[in-house]
């Protein structure tokens, strides 16, 4: 794998018109944060995504939607931001640099435009790359537990944030394959069996919809392996 993005929305991938002014990637730099969470944000503020892929030419691209779960973030410019875990904790969100910014509710009717907006910018950037593959990891929410732990069906995306029913935020990530499937058909999907879709009562950060057991990653992986024989 060449270079890893997380924590970034199709929404907020690219700049969403020509000449909107991004962040200086000078606050990134003194973040003392780990250096795959400084290069996450400095993709997201800076915008960086675009140029990295017309420099790599990559063979193939592989794709999740786990961070469509979180807010979106319109500044004053016009910039949109995911407001992911790092991004919040980074405390840039108190920084001038970041003022003004006005939360979008992730379920909202304008979180999905700015989407689709991000998603039509996507599909420009990727036909620049005409012998990349687009390869998308296809899941749901996990809906039940391993053994007899009981997953809540509802929740904060963020703690101290409102809390939100579980099956509306997996209605909606169905909802943005689909989309995402119907702009790019010819697509290769890596999914697991729906059986393994079970949330890990021992997983290393908690029970959660999105912390799946491990005999879901190597089936994952595995499939992974057999798409391999296809792929550039």
């Amino acid at each position: 794998m060449a270079a890893n993005y997380a924590r970034i929305s199709l929404a907020s991938l690219t700049a969403p018109f020509p000449g909107c002014p991004g962040i200086d990637p000078g606050i990134v730099e003194r973040l003392d944060r780990p250096a795959a969470v400084r290069h996450w944000l400095r993709a997201e503020l800076c915008k960086t995504v675009p140029h990295a892929l017309a420099e790599a030419r990559p063979d193939v691209l592989l794709l999740d939607l786990a961070e469509e779960r979180f807010d979106l973030l319109v500044l004053p410019s016009g910039l949109i931001l995911n407001a992911s875990l790092d991004l919040v904790e980074s405390g840039l969100l108190e920084t001038p640099a970041l003022a003004g910014a006005r939360r979008v509710p992730r379920l909202s009717a304008e979180a999905w435009d700015l989407w689709e907006a991000g998603l039509a910018r996507f599909a420009a950037l990727a036909t620049s790359l005409p012998a990349c593959r687009i390869v998308l990891h296809r899941f749901r929410w996990a809906r039940r537990a391993q053994g007899t732990a009981v997953l809540p069906a509802a929740l904060a995306i963020l703690p101290g944030q409102p809390i939100v029913r579980a099956a509306d935020h997996d209605a909606l990530l169905g909802r943005l394959q689909d989309r995402f499937l119907a702009v790019f058909p010819g697509t290769q999907v890596l999914e697991a069996p729906p059986e393994l879709c079970l949330a890990d009562p021992e997983h290393r950060w908690g029970l959660s919809p999105l912390h799946f057991v491990p005999a879901y990653h190597r089936a994952i992986a595995e499939t992974w392996h057999s798409l391999e024989g296809t792929l550039p």
